[in-house]
C-alpha cells in the first residue's frame, strides 16, 4: 500500500493534465480512510488477526484494519501542535483500501514548497523497495485520476506536477514505520528509485498517545484482547 483537506495551490496545478499519458482504465470507488499493509484477504469473522502492542496482543478484524491504524498514526504525526499549520492532508485513496497511504502539501510559508507521499508500515511489515519509486507513484496517480473524483484528480495533478518539478515544487517520499510494541514511529526518506536514503531515519516516541488510542478502541469494541 502506498500512502489533504484544504489544498493551497495555484490554478496551474489544477489544470495540469495527466489524462494524456497512457495508463490503465482501472477505476475505484470514492476514496476512504484505510490501508492494506500485507495484501492478505480478510480473516473470517470471530477469528481476528493477532497484533502485538504495548498493551498486549489485540485481535484486529483483518489486515486492512491494521493498515488503517498505521494511516491514522501517520496523520497524528503530521498534525501535532508544532506541524499542524504546516501540512495539509489530501485525499489519496482510489478505493476503500488502495491508493497512496498519505499525501501532504507543505506550505511554502514554513519552509520549502513541497508535496510528501507516504508509505505506512506497521510492526515490521516489509517495505518493498520500489513502492515509493516514480513508476509506482505515477501508476497510483493515474488510478486516482481515473476515479473522476475532482478531489482525487487534484491530488494526482499535484503529485505528478511535483514529480516533474513544475514551478519549483518538489516531491518528497517518506516511509513511516509504526512499532506498536515499542510505541515509536520512525520516518525514513526515500529516493526516486524507491530505495531508502542512508542516515535519514528519525524516530519519535508516540507511546503515550498510542496507549490511549488502543485502550479507547478496545473499550469501544473495535479491537479485542487475545
Amino acid at each position: 500500500m502506498i500512502a489533504v483537506v484544504v489544498l493551497v495551490a495555484s490554478s496551474a496545478w489544477l489544470s495540469y493534465n495527466i489524462s494524456c499519458c497512457n495508463h490503465s482504465d482501472d477505476q475505484g470507488g470514492d476514496a476512504l480512510p484505510g490501508g492494506d499493509n500485507s495484501g492478505s484477504i480478510s480473516t473470517p469473522a470471530g477469528i481476528g488477526v493477532p497484533v502485538k502492542t504495548l498493551i498486549g496482543t489485540l485481535l484486529f478484524d483483518d489486515t486492512h484494519e491494521i493498515g488503517r491504524l498505521g494511516d491514522y498514526l501517520c496523520h497524528l504525526y503530521f498534525q501535532s501542535s508544532d506541524t499542524a499549520s504546516i501540512y495539509t492532508r489530501m485525499k489519496s485513496k482510489w478505493s476503500k483500501v488502495h491508493g497512496l497511504d498519505a499525501v501532504y502539501y507543505r506550505s511554502p510559508a514554513r519552509g520549502s514548497d513541497s508535496v510528501i507521499v507516504i508509505e505506512n508500515k506497521v510492526n515490521g511489515s516489509r517495505y518493498k523497495g520500489r513502492q515509493l519509486s516514480d513508476d509506482k507513484i505515477r501508476d497510483q496517480c493515474y488510478k486516482l485520476h481515473d476515479t473522476r473524483s475532482s478531489e482525487l484528480a487534484e491530488t494526482a495533478s499535484l503529485v505528478i506536477g511535483a514529480m516533474n518539478g513544475r514551478d519549483g515544487l518538489k516531491l518528497d517520499r517518506l516511509l513511516m514505520e509504526h512499532d506498536l510494541i515499542a510505541g515509536k514511529t520512525t520516518r525514513t526518506r526515500i529516493a526516486s528509485t524507491g530505495a531508502r536514503i542512508p542516515f535519514s531515519r528519525k524516530t519519535r516516541d508516540v507511546s503515550h498517545r498510542l496507549r490511549k488510542i488502543l485502550i479507547s478502541r478496545v473499550d469501544k469494541g473495535r479491537y479485542r484482547r487475545a
